[in-house]
């Protein structure tokens, strides 16, 4: 249990430097690799790149609109259609979960792939 949160924390930093030096898909690429040499199921897989991504966008996003107020989020809100701020974080962080979930999960489907390929031989 202890290597597991452990293995979340520096999941959880390695796409945070990743996306302070690229762009906000860099969570993908990350989640990838880390899926790729884990031996999980694609659904945990899957759940695991979820989760990172919820946690690393929904922290720094609340970070963020806590820092301005909420203005920045109420006024994105309005443009995009009568959302709340609460409502736009929350759509943020579904999207990171889904850029994480679909990230992981293609690491886990080319590990599967690799690894019966190499069977069959």
């Amino acid at each position: 249990m202890k290597k597991n949160i452990l293995l979340f924390i520096l999941t959880i930093a390695v796409a945070a430097v990743a996306q302070f030096f690229l762009s906000w898909w860099a969570i993908a690429p990350v989640m990838f690799v880390f899926a790729f040499f884990q031996n999980n199921s694609h659904f945990l897989s899957f759940i695991y790149g979820a989760s990172v991504g919820a946690v690393l966008w929904g922290s720094y996003g609340f970070w963020l609109d806590r820092g301005n107020r909420s203005q920045l989020s109420a006024s994105m809100g309005q443009l995009i259609g009568g959302l709340s701020g609460l409502q736009i974080l929350l759509l943020t962080i579904a999207m990171a979960a889904l850029v994480g979930g679909m990230g992981a999960l293609t690491g886990s489907l080319l590990r599967k792939m690799l690894t019966s390929t190499n069977r069959r031989k």
